[in-house]
């Protein structure tokens, strides 16, 4: 009876999309700024994007075809959304300073498939593209739910980091640093 049950909840949780973890948006702009030493790495990010984040489902190949990506395709996608991140986050600060907005150049997907398919309490939309759009779309989904004010650009060295708290530098060895070109400058004036 138990193994019944079991293997019910099993079936209907394809279904169900999985919560991002809380720190994917933080992991995420980690990548886009400084990539990632081992290839099997950025793969596991990409891949827990794809499969944890959004409220659609991935299905068909791509799961298994981002896994083959090859290391110039992570780079080439890495250079990408950094770019994309940083155009997205200028736009915004461009817009809070009531400066002219200028649209960034953006990502042109090539095809997405969206289709609902009922479970047993809700329905859930599916997705169904290529890696590449698959991971765009999880990721724009994920920064439309996370928030994209959360993502801010260090004072110091100017890289994207997720805001948590009243944290706004990247470390504390860059916060040092901008502190002591203060403190020199008003020594010098």
């Amino acid at each position: 009876m138990k193994t019944r049950r079991r293997r019910q909840s099993v079936s209907s949780a394809r279904f169900r999309p999985r919560k991002p973890n809380s720190d994917v948006l933080a992991r995420l702009i980690e990548f886009a700024e400084r990539g990632m030493p081992k290839q099997s790495s950025a793969l596991r990010l990409l891949s827990d994007i794809m499969l944890c984040s959004g409220d659609a489902v991935s299905l068909g190949d791509a799961h298994h075809d981002l896994l083959q990506w090859l290391p110039v395709q992570v780079e080439g996608f890495r250079r990408q959304l950094r770019r994309v991140l940083r155009e997205l986050v200028a736009m915004r600060a461009s817009a809070d300073d009531d400066r002219g907005q200028q649209m960034p150049q953006g990502v042109v997907l090539e095809r997405l498939a969206f289709v609902p398919v009922a479970g047993i309490d809700s329905v859930a939309l599916t997705v169904e593209a290529s890696a590449r759009d698959t991971l765009w779309f999880q990721i724009l989904d994920l920064l439309r739910r996370r928030g994209l004010h959360r993502v801010i650009t260090c004072p110091g060295c100017s890289r994207l980091l997720v805001k948590n708290g009243r944290r706004e530098y990247c470390s504390d060895r860059c916060q040092a640093r901008v502190f002591m070109r203060r403190r020199r400058a008003e020594g010098q004036a």
